[in-house]
Protein backbone atom coordinates (compact mmCIF):
# COMPACT_ATOMS: atom_id res chain seq x y z
CA UNK A 1 0.00 0.00 0.00
CA UNK A 2 1.55 3.67 -0.42
CA UNK A 3 0.32 7.07 -0.66
CA UNK A 4 0.05 9.26 -3.29
CA UNK A 5 0.52 13.35 -2.82
CA UNK A 6 -0.95 15.85 -4.96
CA UNK A 7 0.23 19.35 -3.86
CA UNK A 8 -0.96 22.34 -6.48
CA UNK A 9 1.97 24.39 -7.61
CA UNK A 10 0.02 27.73 -7.72
CA UNK A 11 -3.51 29.02 -7.05
CA UNK A 12 -5.15 29.95 -10.20
CA UNK A 13 -8.52 30.96 -11.12
CA UNK A 14 -8.27 28.89 -14.61
CA UNK A 15 -10.30 25.36 -14.52
CA UNK A 16 -8.35 22.56 -13.43
CA UNK A 17 -10.25 18.96 -14.62
CA UNK A 18 -8.92 17.11 -10.76
CA UNK A 19 -10.94 13.93 -12.57
CA UNK A 20 -7.58 12.40 -13.90
CA UNK A 21 -6.76 11.96 -10.13
CA UNK A 22 -7.82 8.37 -9.91
CA UNK A 23 -7.13 5.44 -7.31
CA UNK A 24 -7.87 2.66 -9.90
CA UNK A 25 -5.36 4.69 -12.15
CA UNK A 26 -2.48 4.95 -10.16
CA UNK A 27 -2.24 1.59 -9.06
CA UNK A 28 -0.44 0.50 -11.82
CA UNK A 29 1.77 3.28 -12.78
CA UNK A 30 4.94 4.29 -11.62
CA UNK A 31 5.57 7.87 -10.11
CA UNK A 32 7.54 9.28 -13.15
CA UNK A 33 4.42 7.62 -15.35
CA UNK A 34 1.91 9.53 -13.23
CA UNK A 35 4.08 12.60 -13.35
CA UNK A 36 3.21 12.35 -17.23
CA UNK A 37 -0.48 12.28 -16.97
CA UNK A 38 -2.27 14.33 -18.93
CA UNK A 39 -4.49 16.88 -17.65
CA UNK A 40 -6.87 19.81 -19.04
CA UNK A 41 -6.41 23.56 -17.30
CA UNK A 42 -8.51 25.47 -19.14
CA UNK A 43 -8.95 23.91 -22.05
CA UNK A 44 -4.93 23.14 -22.69
CA UNK A 45 -3.48 19.88 -21.66
CA UNK A 46 -0.60 20.08 -19.48
CA UNK A 47 1.37 17.33 -17.37
CA UNK A 48 -0.17 16.72 -14.30
CA UNK A 49 3.15 17.27 -12.81
CA UNK A 50 2.98 21.06 -14.32
CA UNK A 51 0.07 21.38 -12.12
CA UNK A 52 0.90 19.47 -8.66
CA UNK A 53 3.86 18.25 -7.21
CA UNK A 54 3.75 14.70 -6.93
CA UNK A 55 5.09 12.54 -4.08
CA UNK A 56 4.80 8.37 -3.36
CA UNK A 57 6.07 6.65 -0.36
CA UNK A 58 4.98 3.88 1.05
CA UNK A 59 1.94 3.38 3.85
CA UNK A 60 -0.09 0.92 5.97
CA UNK A 61 -3.26 2.34 3.59
CA UNK A 62 -3.67 3.20 0.68
CA UNK A 63 -4.38 6.62 0.47
CA UNK A 64 -4.68 9.81 -2.05
CA UNK A 65 -3.63 13.62 -0.77
CA UNK A 66 -4.84 16.63 -2.91
CA UNK A 67 -3.55 19.93 -1.02
CA UNK A 68 -3.44 23.26 -1.72
CA UNK A 69 -6.07 26.14 -2.75
CA UNK A 70 -8.31 23.64 -4.43
CA UNK A 71 -11.32 26.48 -5.34
CA UNK A 72 -10.21 26.25 -9.15
CA UNK A 73 -9.49 22.58 -9.55
CA UNK A 74 -12.90 20.65 -10.54
CA UNK A 75 -13.69 16.53 -10.36
CA UNK A 76 -11.36 15.57 -7.87
CA UNK A 77 -12.31 11.60 -6.52
CA UNK A 78 -14.39 11.25 -9.22
CA UNK A 79 -14.77 7.25 -9.58
CA UNK A 80 -13.14 6.50 -6.26
CA UNK A 81 -14.08 3.01 -5.65
CA UNK A 82 -11.28 2.13 -2.72
CA UNK A 83 -9.14 3.29 -0.17
CA UNK A 84 -8.98 6.77 1.39
CA UNK A 85 -8.96 10.50 -0.89
CA UNK A 86 -8.47 13.64 1.04
CA UNK A 87 -8.73 16.78 0.01
CA UNK A 88 -6.74 19.13 2.33
CA UNK A 89 -8.69 22.22 1.89
CA UNK A 90 -12.01 24.07 -0.07
CA UNK A 91 -12.40 22.03 -3.53
CA UNK A 92 -14.08 23.08 -6.99
CA UNK A 93 -17.75 21.62 -8.44
CA UNK A 94 -18.14 17.72 -9.14
CA UNK A 95 -16.19 16.03 -5.84
CA UNK A 96 -17.10 12.35 -5.49
CA UNK A 97 -18.74 12.10 -9.06
CA UNK A 98 -19.38 8.61 -9.53
CA UNK A 99 -17.35 7.79 -6.26
CA UNK A 100 -18.49 3.99 -5.87
CA UNK A 101 -16.30 2.66 -2.77
CA UNK A 102 -13.79 3.72 -0.33
CA UNK A 103 -13.96 7.22 1.76
CA UNK A 104 -13.59 10.57 0.59
CA UNK A 105 -12.63 13.28 3.16
CA UNK A 106 -12.84 16.52 2.30
CA UNK A 107 -11.18 18.83 4.92
CA UNK A 108 -12.89 22.32 3.99
CA UNK A 109 -15.88 23.45 1.91
CA UNK A 110 -16.95 21.94 -1.64
CA UNK A 111 -18.74 23.60 -4.61
CA UNK A 112 -21.88 22.49 -6.69
CA UNK A 113 -22.68 19.34 -7.54
CA UNK A 114 -21.33 17.30 -4.70
CA UNK A 115 -21.53 13.41 -5.48
CA UNK A 116 -23.68 14.38 -8.57
CA UNK A 117 -22.94 13.07 -12.13
CA UNK A 118 -20.66 14.90 -14.38
CA UNK A 119 -20.64 14.79 -18.69
CA UNK A 120 -22.42 12.35 -20.17
CA UNK A 121 -23.10 10.22 -16.88
CA UNK A 122 -26.96 9.63 -15.36
CA UNK A 123 -25.54 8.51 -12.00
CA UNK A 124 -24.01 10.30 -9.35
CA UNK A 125 -22.30 8.65 -6.12
CA UNK A 126 -23.02 4.84 -6.02
CA UNK A 127 -21.37 3.44 -3.11
CA UNK A 128 -19.24 4.52 -0.26
CA UNK A 129 -18.59 7.45 2.36
CA UNK A 130 -17.71 10.96 1.63
CA UNK A 131 -17.55 13.71 4.50
CA UNK A 132 -17.36 17.26 4.29
CA UNK A 133 -16.07 19.27 7.05
CA UNK A 134 -17.21 22.78 5.50
CA UNK A 135 -20.09 23.61 3.29
CA UNK A 136 -21.52 22.78 -0.15
CA UNK A 137 -22.98 23.95 -2.62
CA UNK A 138 -26.48 23.58 -4.89
CA UNK A 139 -27.09 19.76 -6.55
CA UNK A 140 -25.11 18.09 -3.75
CA UNK A 141 -26.05 14.43 -3.94
CA UNK A 142 -28.27 14.95 -7.67
CA UNK A 143 -29.03 11.62 -8.94
CA UNK A 144 -27.24 9.65 -6.10
CA UNK A 145 -28.06 5.83 -6.02
CA UNK A 146 -25.94 4.37 -2.86
CA UNK A 147 -23.37 5.35 -0.39
CA UNK A 148 -23.66 7.65 2.12
CA UNK A 149 -22.74 12.11 1.93
CA UNK A 150 -21.71 13.71 5.65
CA UNK A 151 -22.01 17.36 5.51
CA UNK A 152 -21.16 18.87 8.50
CA UNK A 153 -22.32 22.56 7.33
CA UNK A 154 -24.80 24.53 4.90
CA UNK A 155 -25.69 23.17 1.81
CA UNK A 156 -27.48 25.23 -1.46
CA UNK A 157 -30.24 24.55 -3.43
CA UNK A 158 -32.22 21.10 -4.99
CA UNK A 159 -30.31 18.95 -1.99
CA UNK A 160 -30.92 15.49 -3.48
CA UNK A 161 -32.80 16.18 -6.58
CA UNK A 162 -33.53 13.24 -8.85
CA UNK A 163 -31.95 11.20 -5.94
CA UNK A 164 -32.68 7.33 -6.27
CA UNK A 165 -31.05 5.78 -3.02
CA UNK A 166 -28.60 6.37 -0.30
CA UNK A 167 -28.72 8.91 2.89
CA UNK A 168 -27.23 12.32 2.86
CA UNK A 169 -26.87 14.13 6.45
CA UNK A 170 -26.73 17.75 6.93
CA UNK A 171 -25.71 19.30 10.16
CA UNK A 172 -26.46 23.16 9.20
CA UNK A 173 -29.22 24.74 6.71
CA UNK A 174 -29.99 23.84 3.47
CA UNK A 175 -31.88 25.16 0.09
CA UNK A 176 -34.54 25.46 -1.55
CA UNK A 177 -36.14 22.40 -3.86
CA UNK A 178 -35.22 19.81 -1.44
CA UNK A 179 -35.75 16.39 -2.69
CA UNK A 180 -37.22 17.66 -6.46
CA UNK A 181 -38.17 14.39 -8.08
CA UNK A 182 -36.64 12.06 -5.40
CA UNK A 183 -37.33 8.63 -5.93
CA UNK A 184 -36.09 7.18 -2.83
CA UNK A 185 -33.18 7.48 -0.49
CA UNK A 186 -33.02 9.61 2.96
CA UNK A 187 -31.95 12.87 3.90
CA UNK A 188 -31.33 13.52 6.97
CA UNK A 189 -31.69 17.38 8.34
CA UNK A 190 -30.97 19.34 11.32
CA UNK A 191 -32.97 22.52 10.69
CA UNK A 192 -36.40 21.88 8.99
CA UNK A 193 -38.38 24.14 7.13
CA UNK A 194 -41.11 23.13 5.17
CA UNK A 195 -40.28 25.48 2.15
CA UNK A 196 -37.45 23.82 1.78
CA UNK A 197 -38.91 21.23 0.09
CA UNK A 198 -41.60 21.46 -3.22
CA UNK A 199 -45.45 21.36 -1.81
CA UNK A 200 -47.43 19.42 -2.08
CA UNK A 201 -45.17 16.78 -3.94
CA UNK A 202 -44.08 15.61 -0.51
CA UNK A 203 -46.89 14.89 2.48
CA UNK A 204 -47.29 16.56 5.60
CA UNK A 205 -44.96 15.99 8.41
CA UNK A 206 -45.69 13.21 10.80
CA UNK A 207 -44.02 11.60 13.78
CA UNK A 208 -42.01 8.77 13.26
CA UNK A 209 -39.80 6.39 14.96
CA UNK A 210 -35.89 6.87 14.02
CA UNK A 211 -35.00 4.13 16.52
CA UNK A 212 -33.10 2.33 13.90
CA UNK A 213 -30.37 5.61 13.41
CA UNK A 214 -28.66 4.47 16.24
CA UNK A 215 -27.07 2.07 14.27
CA UNK A 216 -25.45 5.00 12.38
CA UNK A 217 -23.95 6.16 15.63
CA UNK A 218 -20.86 4.65 15.60
CA UNK A 219 -20.39 5.81 11.74
CA UNK A 220 -20.42 9.63 12.71
CA UNK A 221 -17.73 11.35 11.88
CA UNK A 222 -15.03 12.78 14.27
CA UNK A 223 -15.81 16.41 15.33
CA UNK A 224 -18.84 16.36 12.93
CA UNK A 225 -22.16 18.18 14.42
CA UNK A 226 -24.17 15.47 12.97
CA UNK A 227 -23.86 13.11 16.49
CA UNK A 228 -25.88 15.31 18.50
CA UNK A 229 -28.49 15.32 15.49
CA UNK A 230 -28.45 11.72 15.12
CA UNK A 231 -28.96 11.26 19.00
CA UNK A 232 -31.77 13.62 18.70
CA UNK A 233 -33.61 12.13 16.23
CA UNK A 234 -33.36 8.27 17.97
CA UNK A 235 -36.23 10.13 20.11
CA UNK A 236 -37.68 12.78 18.67
CA UNK A 237 -38.09 12.65 14.63
CA UNK A 238 -40.97 13.77 11.97
CA UNK A 239 -40.90 12.44 8.36
CA UNK A 240 -42.24 13.67 5.09
CA UNK A 241 -42.23 10.99 2.34
CA UNK A 242 -41.99 11.91 -1.14
CA UNK A 243 -41.62 13.16 -4.65
CA UNK A 244 -44.92 11.82 -5.05
CA UNK A 245 -44.70 12.64 -8.87
CA UNK A 246 -42.09 10.52 -9.36
CA UNK A 247 -43.15 7.66 -6.83
CA UNK A 248 -42.67 9.22 -3.38
CA UNK A 249 -40.22 6.33 -1.70
CA UNK A 250 -37.87 9.33 -0.51
CA UNK A 251 -37.75 10.43 2.46
CA UNK A 252 -36.89 13.69 4.75
CA UNK A 253 -36.09 12.90 8.45
CA UNK A 254 -35.61 15.77 10.98
CA UNK A 255 -36.06 17.08 14.50
CA UNK A 256 -39.84 17.32 15.67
Amino acid sequence: MSTWRFQLRSRSEEPVDGSVIQHQQLQAMSPKDVERIPILVDGRTLALADVFQVTHQASHVDQIVVAGELTSVHGLGTGHDSGEFVIDGDAGDHVGSRMSGGTLHVAGSVGNHLAAPAGGHRLGMTGGRLVVDGDAGHFAGHRMRRGTVWINGNVGDHLGGAMIAGTIIVAGDFGAGSGLAMQRGTLIVAKPDERSWPQPRFSRPVRFNASFLKLLRPFVPASHRSDKLIDQLVVDCTRVRGDRCVGGQGEILMPG
